[in-house]
């Protein structure tokens, strides 16, 4: 979970670069730590960002194939002049990800003068935010689904979700109760 710089020297991340079509040379990198699942790291040259390069959990996802074939199927319906979209960089191996003893590991450009959010309290990014994942889900609504592999089973399965949710909340305590129905007004039947 999270980014642990342990275990990832300049050298090790430079090596694991050379698997991949780009430039030999060595690189900076700075570790971002806003995600939960896969280490991920601002590739540099000088103070330049490059590339994005990232350690997929694989403990969280197995099916390594079918997860960079759904990316490469989405990405494929994502071109559109008012879509910024990420290039995957292929390995010396023409494969979307490279593999070596501390896992799977996948390269992408980056998106120049890009900003990521958690959260946000102001109208003009909330507005973009909301803008650009309705402009995604336009670009895929003929994306066929039997063109995807399931990769995590369930995952998005929301009647799945909901029953977790009833019992989680079951479970909870009082005061945790309290917490959403005063933040968020969750509906009269959940508190």
């Amino acid at each position: 979970m999270g980014l642990k710089m342990e275990g990832y020297s300049n050298t090790i991340l430079n090596s694991i670069l050379r698997n991949f079509t780009i430039s030999a040379k060595d690189y900076h990198f700075k570790p971002l730590t806003d995600g939960y699942i896969n280490d991920t790291f601002m590739v540099l040259d000088d103070d330049k960002p490059l590339y994005i390069l990232q350690r997929v959990n694989h403990t969280v996802f197995k099916n390594m194939e079918g997860l960079m074939s759904n990316i490469d199927t989405a990405l494929e319906k994502l071109k559109d002049p008012s879509y910024t979209q990420i290039t995957l960089v292929k390995t010396t191996g023409a494969k979307t990800f490279f593999e070596n003893e501390k896992g799977y590991w996948r390269l992408m450009t980056y998106i120049d003068h890009s900003v990521a959010y958690n959260t946000t309290i102001d109208p003009h990014t909330a507005f973009e935010a909301g803008r650009i994942i309705a402009r995604f889900h336009i670009l895929l609504q003929d994306a066929k689904v039997d063109d995807f592999v399931d990769t995590i089973p369930l995952f998005h399965d929301l009647a799945v979700r909901k029953e977790q949710f009833e019992m989680a909340l079951e479970s909870a305590n009082a005061e945790k109760k309290k917490l959403p129905k005063r933040q968020y007004c969750l509906p009269k039947r959940y508190w």
